[in-house]
């Protein structure tokens, strides 16, 4: 639903989840700990989670979906 689209033909070795893995991996060294939110958003409904067209920044029920899974992972800690 975005108007932003990745070319794959253009670039076929795009990789969507290359900034989240970066980050990461940056965090590593350091021991501190990530939650990683792909997984969970691919998993609901991706394109309702986000305000859409070309802002690509979460929307309320995006917002919503995050911090309650970041909250349990942070009780499980």
């Amino acid at each position: 639903t975005f108007d932003v689209q990745v070319d794959r033909e253009r670039f076929p070795s795009y990789d969507p989840r290359a900034q989240t893995n970066a980050f990461i991996e940056a965090c590593r060294p350091s021991g501190a700990p990530t939650y990683d939110v792909f997984d969970l958003f691919l998993a609901n409904e991706p394109g309702e989670l986000f305000v859409g067209f070309d802002d690509i920044h979460w929307n309320e029920r995006g917002i919503d979906l995050a911090a309650d899974a970041v909250a349990q992972w942070l009780d499980d800690l």
